[in-house]
C-alpha cells in the first residue's frame, strides 16, 4: 500500500469507507525517481573487455596450448573422454565438452587476420603438426580395411595410448576463463596439466595491445608498472602506449625493475587466458 493513493474498506456500520492521501506528493516523486534509476541501470549494458575478433584470437592461442598438453598426457585424455562418454550415454546430456562420439577434429574458426599474418599462431600450429607426424600412423596407409584394423590392434599399448591422447586433444572446444558460459572441465584439465600459455604466446601490439581500449591499456600498465606510470602517460596516444607495453613485456630485463618483477612480467597474461 506504500505506493497507493487511497484504501477502500468496510467500516463498522457496513458502509464503504475511502481513505485518501496516504502517500505524500514528495514521496510519489521519490518513488518515480527510483523506478527511473532502476530502468536506467537495467538498460545500461556493460561494454565487453574484448571485441568479438580479439576474443576469438585469444581463444585460439589458449586452445592450442591445452591441445598440446592433453595430446602428451594419456591419463588426462582418457579421463576427459570417459567422463564425456558416460555423461552422454547414461545421463543423456546433449552437450559434453569433447565430441566423444564424433571424433572429428574440432577446428575452431580462425579470424581472417590470424590465418596468414599471426606468426605466433602459425608457430603453435607447426609444433602440433610436428607432434602428429611422429605418431605411429603407418597402419593407416594399408588399403584393405580388415588388414588396417588388425595392424592397429597389433600396436603396443604405449602407441595406442599416444594415438588415443592425440585424438582426444583434437576434439577440445576453446574458451576463455572469463566468458559468461565456461566449462569447468576445460579449466580443471588445464590446471591439472599445469598448462602455461605464456610459454608459447606473449602479448604484442598487433595481437593484443593495439586491439584494446586506451583505458584498458592504462589499467594493464598500472598493474605491471604502477600508478605513477599510468598517471604520467595517460595523455599519450593509444598506439604509443601499446608499443611501450609490448617492449616492456618482451624485454623486461632491460628495465629498471627487480628480478621478482621480471618473473611476474614474463608470466603475465591478459584476463581470461591463464589456467
Amino acid at each position: 500500500m506504500s505506493q497507493s493513493g487511497f484504501v477502500v474498506y468496510l467500516n463498522g456500520k457496513g458502509e464503504i469507507q475511502i481513505e485518501k492521501g496516504l502517500v505524500r506528493p514528495e514521496d510519489i516523486q521519490q518513488v518515480a525517481n527510483c523506478d527511473n534509476e532502476e530502468v536506467a541501470a537495467d538498460t545500461k549494458k556493460e561494454k565487453p573487455l574484448y571485441s568479438k575478433a580479439l576474443c576469438d584470437s585469444l581463444k585460439n592461442y589458449r586452445l592450442h596450448s591445452i591441445k598440446t598438453a592433453v595430446a602428451n598426457d594419456y591419463e588426462s585424455s582418457f579421463d576427459l573422454a570417459l567422463y564425456s562418454m558416460c555423461c552422454t550415454s547414461f545421463r543423456g546430456d546433449n552437450f559434453c565438452y569433447i565430441k566423444s562420439l564424433d571424433v572429428k577434429c574440432n577446428n575452431y574458426k580462425y579470424p581472417a587476420q590470424m590465418r596468414h599474418d599471426d606468426e605466433t599462431l602459425i608457430a603453435m600450429i607447426e609444433v602440433q603438426e610436428e607432434f602428429y607426424k611422429k605418431l605411429p600412423f603407418d597402419w593407416m596407409k594399408i588399403t584393405d580395411e580388415l588388414e588396417r584394423y588388425e595392424a592397429m590392434c597389433a600396436l603396443s599399448a604405449e602407441d595406442k595410448q599416444r594415438l588415443f591422447a592425440a585424438c582426444v586433444s583434437r576434439t577440445i572446444r576453446p574458451q576463455l576463463s572469463n566468458e559468461n558460459y565456461t566449462c569447468p572441465i576445460f579449466e580443471q584439465v588445464g590446471k591439472n596439466l599445469e598448462v602455461n600459455v605464456s610459454e608459447s604466446w606473449w602479448a604484442t601490439e598487433s595481437n593484443l595491445f593495439g586491439r584494446l581500449a586506451k583505458s584498458t591499456l592504462l589499467k594493464i600498465g598500472r598493474e605491471l608498472i604502477g600508478d605513477e606510470w599510468a598517471i604520467k602517460n595517460m595523455n599519450l596516444k593509444k598506439k604509443t602506449i601499446a608499443e611501450f607495453l609490448e617492449d616492456f613485456i618482451q624485454n623486461p630485463s632491460t628495465k629498471k625493475i627487480s628480478d621478482v618483477q621480471i618473473e611476474i612480467i614474463k608470466k603475465w597474461l591478459p584476463e581470461g587466458m591463464a589456467f
